[in-house]
């Protein structure tokens, strides 16, 4: 009989968005089969990851931006 997977918990380490996001892409890894408590952290760090990719992209974004403007 199968029963069904819980998902994992976010990381303490976690906050804000990146927990958001965390808690977004969990029960999708679940629900495929690809993510069990033992990489939990993997996940973790590939939100944390994909969050500062973010940050920076914006930020040069911005910097282009106000080059071409001057």
């Amino acid at each position: 009989m199968a029963t069904a997977k819980k998902t994992p918990e976010a990381p303490r380490y976690l906050t804000g968005g990146t927990k958001l996001r965390f808690d977004e892409l969990a029960p999708k890894c679940v629900a495929m089969g690809t993510l069990s408590h033992l990489d939990v952290d993997v996940l973790a760090k590939y939100v944390l990851a994909e969050d500062e990719y973010l940050a920076v992209s914006y930020t040069h974004l911005r910097a282009h931006e106000t080059l071409m403007n001057l």
